[in-house]
């Protein structure tokens, strides 16, 4: 029987439940995302040097600290509910646990795989017969289960977007099924894949529109974990998007750099499409799948959508239009955006580029993106969540009444609604992903707690994320419905909690998760020595 108890492997699970668990107990207030003094200190900030003219109701920054730290309560070791891959023997992981006061009664080890549920299920008899062992994967066993889990570790043998086992869609899974506490640690562990085309490709897809991307993607060093401009800014180009006759030696092929760079690639991916799944395409998919929610976003029916969905892929007849000055002009040359601004559509565009993939793999994936979950597929999902993104610009006639009054309400009571006085002009796409993020239990991950790691294990390379993801509470719960958020903004106080919220989330995610409040800074990068963006750290190697 093939076994995993080589020392490095050890080592990385001392790591990851050692950290995991000390993040929830003793370091938890760390945690947070919303963290009640960078909030009074934006509050501060605001009333005291930004609209001093206001003049402001304590109580309410008092009674929002009081509110958001009644949600986190504290926790022991041996209140931590805990899901974990065990593979043949559960016992290895267990231990650890056990040793660091998890208590065996909040621990369930999941095995999907025949042959290593029985290796597990006689094991564990011997060992520790009171550890429950699901056979199955983690969606189901939350059909069953009346609770979250605290900490959650996906042991992947293979790459996350294997074929065979499928890490992308578990991990998918976990936020589908809200398998997540309202604050917890989501572990993913996998190995590096091989260098193959149609693996240069896939990672090649993901990343070509991304506005930011890891640096180390660019210059191949693991210790560049900083962001920079996509691939736009640093000249490249895809395979397809020139004719061949018309290159020259001076292009720049994007996917000769994923090949270059190829370990650094499968690093950023690793550690963004989890944050993706997370905020991004779950919400929408919780929203969308909903015919009462889908109503309160969307006015229109299923076939209009579809039309503005298709002419959002659809590049505007330039040369047939003279007039750009009516409304009527504007609207006629609305339309290809996913591609004339590709940066603000990176996973529509990777999921287009699948399609379009001649690879048995790219092919898949577009299936699987494609392949309904309940009532929407993912792909579905993300192009409402864009098209809602850029309703209120190009494709207000999508937006229900009631959302679309709020908008209005919003923008007619901020101080800034022209900019000038707050960091960063709030743009109307920020109340609709307030929203979304609202309804949809959004999870958001703190950048500044991340640590990942990689290790040799046998022959294979295999890298290790442990994310801490926030549900935000004290923001999504402290909102009324989407139809008072105008008059609940019009309270200055209120608004500015509201703000300073969002610009505490976009601050974990300012690069790695464009879509979390992008543009809603209150406070720039650097004005107070407590105003910086979160940090990615470099990948450590454990064989070192």
């Amino acid at each position: 029987m093939v076994t995993y108890t080589q020392d490095v492997k050890e080592n990385s699970r001392i790591e990851i439940w050692t950290r995991a668990i000390r993040k929830l107990t003793v370091e938890r207030d760390k945690q947070r995302i919303l963290k009640p003094n960078y909030i009074r200190r934006l509050w501060d900030y605001a009333f005291d040097e930004i609209i001093p003219y206001e003049s402001p109701n304590e109580e309410f920054i008092e009674s929002w600290a009081n509110f958001s730290n009644n949600l986190y309560e504290s926790k022991q070791p041996q209140q931590l509910k805990i899901a974990y891959f065990c593979g043949p023997e559960p016992e290895n992981d267990l231990e650890i646990m056990l040793e660091l006061g998890v208590q065996i009664e909040n621990v369930w080890a999941i095995e999907s795989d025949k042959s290593m549920y029985s290796s597990a299920l006689l094991s564990a008899q011997e060992k520790y017969p009171s550890l429950k062992i699901f056979k199955g994967v983690i969606s189901e066993l939350m059909k069953v289960i009346s609770f979250k889990f605290d900490i959650i570790y996906l042991d992947f043998t293979a790459p996350l977007f294997s074929k065979a086992s499928k890490p992308i869609l578990t991990i998918n899974s976990v936020f589908e099924s809200h398998s997540l506490s309202d604050l917890g640690v989501l572990v993913v562990n996998s190995s590096l894949p091989d260098k193959t085309d149609e693996n240069i490709e896939l990672l090649s897809a993901y990343f070509r529109s991304h506005a930011f991307l890891e640096a180390s993607i660019y210059s191949g060093d693991s210790k560049d974990a900083s962001f920079v401009e996509g691939a736009d800014c640093h000249g490249y180009i895809g395979k397809g998007e020139i004719d061949e006759n018309e290159l020259d030696e001076e292009d720049s092929i994007f996917e000769d750099l994923i090949e270059s760079n190829f370990e650094s690639a499968y690093s950023a991916f690793s550690t963004h499409y989890p944050t993706i799944a997370a905020s991004y395409i779950q919400p929408m998919l919780r929203v969308g799948s909903s015919s009462a929610l889908k109503r309160m976003f969307l006015k229109m029916n299923d076939q209009e959508i579809k039309s503005n969905l298709r002419k959002m892929v659809t590049i505007p007849d330039y040369d047939t239009v003279d007039d750009f000055e009516s409304d009527d002009t504007l609207k006629v040359l609305s339309g290809g955006e996913v591609y004339e601004n590709h940066e603000d559509f990176p996973i529509w565009n990777f999921i287009l580029r699948l399609k379009d993939s001649k690879t048995n793999l790219g092919k898949y994936w577009y299936q699987q993106f494609t392949t309904n979950k309940k009532t929407l597929s993912y792909l579905e999902s993300i192009q409402l969540y864009d098209l809602l993104r850029n309703a209120q610009y190009s494709y207000k006639d999508t937006l229900s009444k009631d959302l679309s009054k709020s908008i209005e309400e919003i923008i007619a009571a901020l101080p800034d609604k022209n900019g000038g006085v707050f960091c960063d002009v709030p743009m109307p796409h920020l109340w609709i992903e307030l929203a979304l993020n609202h309804l949809g239990n959004a999870h958001h991950a703190n950048m500044d707690a991340h640590w990942r790691a990689k290790y040799k294990a046998k022959s294979r390379e295999m890298y290790l994320d442990l994310f801490v993801f926030d549900n935000c509470r004290p923001l999504y719960d402290w909102l009324p419905m989407l139809n008072l958020y105008g008059k609940d903004m019009a309270i200055i106080e209120r608004q500015v909690i509201v703000r300073a919220c969002m610009d505490a989330i976009t601050k974990q995610n300012h690069y790695s998760s464009f879509f979390s409040y992008y543009g809603a800074n209150l406070i720039g990068i650097g004005t107070k020595r407590w105003s910086a963006f979160g940090e990615l750290k470099e990948r450590y190697d454990l064989n070192v």
